[in-house]
């Protein structure tokens, strides 16, 4: 089978076929999607092309840099097929400073910048043309999500040291594409400015933070904990969020692992700066579990032959992925109001 595996391989661009073994692992993939990328390879043909040349394929990609966890399994918002999870992005929030927003004039904002340069020793440096999402808005700088009403759940880092200047941070639904065409509006109905921090967590092993909004937003955005307590070990879970502060993307699915640590657990995401605060969510049931804290692991590398940043490759292993706080150590907070 290995022969026919190295055939299939010659007819494919090796990220394409990355991310249809991992859509196809986790039995998250259209029909549609399946017969555009491969039409007719069935399951078992593809997942054992992948294992007979899963060595070829590390090589391949640790050489183009082409991906974080063995493939970059980042979604757009419109091209996620599951209805849950799309609901589950409905309580996405992206955290702006109001100077990073062009005013129109007419209710709507828009980024005033654009995915063309990253951080990379402390210093804006280019990023190559080739790295995908090159071109998009950018301008979040954190990620979070709606746990109660008026209540967002992020991280402590980043956000501003003084609780009084939290009413400068834009709370913003809704940064996302609808299309592969669109260009995405901010209106005032999405956006919120902070009230006051109601909690603060923030150390090397706990990291949260929960910020009560200046109104409320739909009931509908609001997304539910996991009333069972701890997440579950082995279990599929997916990310949402703003990497690199782009709109939004799905992070991909992954199993989490190290539930038993006292505060946090782990997942190989592919995951970048700006997903910090991202929302995890359970796969089977879409109960949010657990915030992005951070990784181990830097966002780029320098290309020096291009002179330009291209994304950093971290292959699965016991000592990569995100460490992510558990919602249960902030679920008791939630309630409270802000501090007189």
């Amino acid at each position: 089978m290995a022969d026919s595996g190295n055939a299939l391989l010659k007819h494919c661009s090796t990220n394409n076929l990355l991310v249809e073994v991992a859509a196809r692992k986790r039995k998250y993939v259209s029909a549609q999607d399946k017969h555009s990328r491969f039409p007719g390879v069935s399951d078992s043909t593809l997942l054992t092309a992948f294992e007979a040349n899963r060595t070829v394929l590390e090589e391949i990609i640790v050489e183009q840099g082409q991906s974080l966890a063995e493939a970059d399994d980042r979604e757009e918002f419109f091209s996620i097929s599951d209805a849950a999870i799309k609901e589950s992005a409905s309580g996405v929030v992206a955290l702006f400073h109001i100077d990073k927003l062009n005013n129109h004039g007419n209710g709507t904002f828009s980024p005033k910048n654009s995915f063309t340069t990253v951080e990379f020793n402390q210093r804006p440096t280019p990023l190559c043309d080739t790295e995908r999402f090159f071109g998009q808005p950018k301008g979040a700088f954190l990620s979070g999500v709606l746990v109660a009403e008026d209540v967002v759940a992020t991280v402590n880092h980043h956000l501003p040291a003084n609780d009084s200047s939290i009413d400068e941070v834009l709370f913003v639904f809704d940064f996302r594409l609808t299309s592969p065409q669109a260009q995405p509006l901010i209106t005032k109905d999405n956006f919120f400015r902070g009230k006051c921090v109601i909690k603060r967590g923030g150390n090397d092993k706990v990291d949260f933070a929960l910020i009560k909004l200046d109104r409320k937003a739909p009931a509908n955005r609001v997304r539910k904990l996991r009333a069972a307590g701890l997440p579950l070990e082995g279990r599929s879970a997916y990310v949402l969020g703003h990497p690199c502060s782009l709109p939004l993307k799905m992070g991909g699915v992954a199993a989490v692992r190290d539930v038993n640590q006292a505060v946090f657990f782990r997942a190989n995401f592919d995951t970048f700066n700006g997903n910090s605060g991202s929302p995890v969510f359970d796969l089977e049931s879409h109960e949010l579990i657990g915030i992005v804290a951070s990784d181990n692991a830097e966002d780029f590398d320098f290309d020096v032959e291009r002179q330009c940043c291209k994304s950093n490759i971290v292959l699965a292993s016991p000592d990569s992925g995100d460490f992510c706080t558990k919602a249960s150590l902030f679920a008791d907070f939630i309630s409270l109001d802000c501090p007189v």
